[in-house]
């Protein structure tokens, strides 16, 4: 049935039912100011309760399963005959019945609107007796008196008549009550439900509560009831009735019935409390219910274009579609929605495009924050319950199939029971009831049966080892479970925190600092989906030494679960990573952990002997700062002093949330000294990497392109003073190694441009890069064979600086028309830089690639390429020439027999001159964070030559240079073993 037609019975039925509450209980009694309100809620209150809706949330938990076809399609075999679809020709009968209903009602409000305008015309045909309110008007007529808005519309002949100012007092009581009002939404009322006859009554029933109204006034006016009734008489003989108006002759013997009643009782007021039953029963009856407000978390969808993005809930309401999204990316990098973004039901062809963003901005760059994770939604227009799949599509990735509806499999369990359950007493996780895995006591299982009735119930649950037979009953909010009904334990869902066990025993990390042993990492995905991850995942951890990512492969089972021992040297977080999820864990060596890993809310429980530190470092996981989006706008404008004053008052500013933190929720000391540690480290990154952060926060406001290495202008230099931060705390800490961003600090540390040696310079414009390779070699003392020496001395020098001198100049003249030039150009850059990032190489390429394909050259970029070309043919430019003509074949073999040996000897020489600065120039001496810069420094050159060193005499000679002991053990051992950089064999 139509949705009006539905609408339209709701109404008559609530109207009927409301209605016949006032003809059983309130029609007789003399309470009129009380009858009117209610008559004018029944007129009005059956047209809003069936449009009211009320919000019922649906949240279904899906198991987030891709349904996975041939070919991206969905394929089914036919089953039958071919359906074919039957054209009717037969009368809509639906549309004739709308059409109909409609025409009524326009006729009935164009009656109304006549009615009003021929009542106004004889209101200004009439005479004004009275101006102001009420206004009185003679009219020479023989029409009935009536009272119509302001106005008291009284006949000539009455006014000459005895009984004049009564009826004159009963007209100006219709006015100052606003009976008009009234009646005029009856006519309303009735051109909607002209079809309702109980509307029609309804509009008597107004009228004549109207009626004793005016004639309760006009009684108190006039002081004799008896008179006032014979004159109610003696105008129901003389008078007839006028349709749009209150008319005093109207139903005399009812209100002169009602004039002699006795009033009703101050009791049966009571009555009015039966009004409220009544309106909620109508309500629960004909009121819409909003049963399309469903939140659907770990969305099951067909197919992802993407690895980095997942949904992780979907709210669905009439209004909008709203998709949450998870992201894990590369920290610093940037993402965008684009406004053409838009999804589409089950391929019907109609886009629903964005609306609005929440958490990321709409078609602008979003920067990745420090965590590689964010949050954000997407709203789009409301879509039909009807509507099972929809796609998404953006202008880069698409995700198909997204199931809108529950799974078909229930959980195994009643919900109240479902969930993770802490034990009361320990505070640990012991158990977990889930839609069709179970985690109990640190291993996974599945339900082999499962019986339940009102508050208790049994389960047994299997793996591929045993069978349990577990033993629930709801005690409260709490839970009590056991292997028998005698040894049940107390649980609860409140999450851990430390008992006086714990804090008894709550010691910070301490020497040893290494401490080689093997974890054994085990756990499942609650919601697991093999499709998504590929039957496997990596747990990645940082290494000391070499500063690189070292990984082991996780095999995942059916049901979600996983199991491997890993070699440890010191405690770490490991990084974990898949197609489908990235987060991380704290490992110690020696120590158990247990992790279950919730894909629909991305949470994790954990059980094992680091089970505290994990969970309170989930809790400390976003205090942070540092925001990466405001620095790039604002780091332009501050000077080195101002940027580290910056960073150093936001670390304050996160290490007293921190302190903050620990106070309310006791946080476990080791957990205090992780966050703490990574904290300092991380901030002293981005204090250290002030030029680069300024100069690609300068080519982003400038939209330089990324070929354009160079920035056209000095970047503030960073003195001795800059560094006054690094403290012994911070360069010398044993278990710095420990934080998660130790590794980046080291990174920073060691590119400090001060510190850096001597030669080791970026490549200038007009450099050629066999050039620089000569000069570094020479600076390194390298040693040249006799054929070499040849060529090395055979090089005037002299004559070389001078043609890098005079590129260098060029470019410095004419930097900003060579970067303009280039950034209106970033497609031709791309097709023919090859990786190249000279300046002089990029121009006069992209100059005879635009020659070549005749690409029209602007007024400017002319000006700009005669300049360049008179360079070009220069007498600098001509001696570069004949020196490229004369040495062109010998250079490049010599490049290539080169390449690697110079790499091994100016890292070497560069590492050892990096460890001298620091001492010269910052007054930085040896200490644990040099050493682990050295290690890494001759990490990269031994990698490359596995025969350096190669007796024992270099690997002294080496190891020697190595301040901090536990640093030098573990370069010794790598020395000893090239493949060791796990920190165990």
């Amino acid at each position: 049935m139509n949705d009006l037609f539905i609408y339209l019975f709701k109404v008559s039925v609530a109207t009927a039912a409301l209605y016949l509450v006032y003809l059983l209980l309130f029609r007789k009694d003399t309470f009129y100011v009380r009858n009117r309100i209610f008559l004018i809620l029944i007129l009005i209150l059956p047209f809003v309760i069936p449009a009211l809706r009320f919000s019922v949330v649906n949240e279904i938990e899906s198991t987030g399963t891709e349904i996975l076809t041939a070919g991206g399609a969905v394929t089914a075999e036919p089953v039958g005959d071919p359906i074919i679809p039957v054209v009717s020709n037969s009368l809509n009968y639906e549309r004739i019945l709308i059409s109909g209903y409609f025409s009524v009602t326009i006729l009935l409000l164009l009656r109304l609107i006549v009615r009003v305008i021929s009542t106004r015309r004889v209101i200004k045909k009439g005479i004004v007796l009275r101006n102001k309110f009420p206004k009185v008007i003679e009219i020479n007529s023989d029409l009935p008196p009536f009272s119509f808005f302001p106005y008291a519309v009284i006949p000539s002949a009455v006014i000459q008549s005895e009984n004049y100012s009564d009826l004159l007092d009963h007209e100006c009581a219709h006015i100052r009550q606003g009976h008009t009002f009234d009646l005029l939404l009856c006519e309303l009322i009735i051109a909607f439900q002209w079809y309702n006859p109980i509307t029609w009554l309804m509009k008597r029933s107004v009228i004549l509560n109207n009626e004793y109204l005016a004639d309760q006034e006009s009684i108190r006016a006039n002081g004799s009831v008896k008179e006032y009734q014979y004159r109610l008489l003696n105008f129901q003989s003389k008078m007839r009735s006028y349709s749009l108006a209150h008319n005093f002759n109207r139903s005399i013997k009812d209100r002169i019935i009602m004039i002699n009643k006795i009033p009703t009782s101050r009791r049966a007021l009571l009555k009015n409390i039966l009004i409220l039953p009544v309106i909620a029963g109508l309500m629960f009856a004909c009121a819409t219910k909003m049963n399309s407000r469903t939140i659907i978390n770990n969305p099951s969808y067909k197919s992802s274009s993407t690895p980095y993005v997942r949904i992780s809930k979907i709210d669905l309401s009439e209004a909008s579609t709203i998709l949450h999204f998870h992201v894990t990316f590369t920290p610093g990098w940037w993402i965008e929605i684009q406004p053409d973004t838009y999804i589409e039901a089950n391929n019907s062809g109609e886009k629903l495009f964005i609306e609005r963003t929440d958490g990321i901005p709409l078609g602008e760059r979003h920067y990745m924050p420090e965590s590689g994770e964010m949050d954000y939604k997407l709203i789009f227009p409301g879509i039909s319950e009807k509507v099972d799949e929809i796609d998404f599509v953006e202008s880069d990735w698409i995700i198909r199939g997204i199931q809108l509806k529950a799974n078909s499999t229930s959980p195994s369990v009643p919900e109240s029971f479902a969930g993770s359950w802490f034990n009361c007493s320990t505070g640990t996780w012991d158990l977990s009831l889930l839609g069709d895995q179970v985690a109990y006591k640190e291993k996974l299982w599945s339900y082999e049966n499962a019986d339940f009735k009102n508050r208790k119930g049994s389960i047994i649950i299997k793996n591929s080892e045993s069978a349990v037979y577990l033993y629930l009953k709801k005690k409260g909010r709490r839970l009590l479970v056991g292997e028998s009904p005698e040894e049940s334990v107390l649980y609860s869902k409140d999450k851990p925190s430390m008992t006086k066990t714990d804090i008894n025993k709550d010691t910070p990390f301490s020497d040893p600092v290494f401490h080689e042993d093997t974890t054994i990492y085990s756990g499942f995905f609650a919601g697991y989906n093999p499709h998504k991850f590929s039957g496997a995942f990596y747990l990645t951890f940082k290494d000391i030494i070499s500063g690189k990512d070292y990984s082991y492969r996780i095999e995942i089972s059916k049901n979600g679960g996983f199991f491997r021992k890993i070699p440890l040297l010191y405690p770490q977080i490991a990084h974990i990573i898949s197609s489908g999820y990235r987060g991380s864990v704290f490992l110690e060596p020696g120590k158990k952990m247990f992790q279950m890993i919730d894909l629909g809310t991305n949470e994790s429980e954990y059980r094992g002997e680091s089970a505290l530190v994990n969970y309170d470092l989930d809790r400390l996981k976003d205090i942070n700062s540092f925001n990466y989006n405001e620095m790039r706008q604002t780091i332009t404008n501050m000077s080195p002093e101002q940027y580290k004053t910056y960073c150093l008052n936001n670390l304050e500013k996160d290490i007293n949330s921190l302190d903050s933190i620990r106070k309310e929720l006791h946080l476990c000391t080791k957990a205090y000294q992780m966050a703490k540690m990574n904290m300092e480290y991380i901030y002293s990154s981005h204090i250290l990497d002030y030029d680069w952060y300024y100069r690609s926060a300068y080519k982003e406001q400038h939209n330089l392109s990324t070929p354009v290495m160079e920035i056209p202008l000095e970047v503030e230099s960073l003195a001795a003073g800059y560094f006054d931060f690094l403290t012994d705390d911070l360069l010398n800490n044993p278990i710095g190694i420990y934080s998660d961003s130790y590794n980046a600090f080291i990174h920073s540390f060691k590119n400090i441009a001060l510190i850096q040696p001597e030669g080791d310079y970026i490549i200038q414009p007009g450099n050629h890069p066999f050039i620089d390779l000569v000069f570094k070699l020479i600076i390194a003392d390298y040693p040249f064979t006799e054929e070499d020496l040849v060529l090395v001395k055979g090089l005037d020098r002299t004559e070389l600086t001078e043609i890098i001198k005079a590129y260098s100049r060029f470019f410095n003249d004419h930097g900003n028309q060579a970067f303009q030039f280039l950034n209106k150009h970033p497609d031709i850059i791309r097709k023919v830089s090859m990786g190249k990032g000279e300046l002089n190489s990029l121009v006069s390429d992209v100059i005879d690639y635009m020659k070549e394909n005749g690409i029209e050259f602007s007024e400017e970029e002319k000006a700009f390429i005669d300049e360049y070309h008179d360079f070009e043919n220069s007498e600098i430019a001509a001696i570069q020439k004949v020196f490229y003509k004369k040495w062109g074949n010998t250079v490049e073999r010599f490049s290539r027999d080169y390449e690697d040996t110079y790499n091994i000897k100016y890292y070497a020489f560069g590492a050892l001159k990096r460890k001298d600065n620091f001492q010269n120039l910052l007054g930085v001496g040896p200490c644990m964070a040099i050493d682990v810069m050295l290690a890494q420094s001759l990490y990269e050159l031994i990698s490359l030559d596995t025969q350096f060193p190669g007796n024992e005499n270099q690997k002294n000679i080496i190891l020697k240079y190595l301040s901090t002991q536990y640093i030098a053990d573990y370069f010794s051992r790598f020395l000893e073993d090239r493949s060791f950089n796990s920190g165990i064999k």
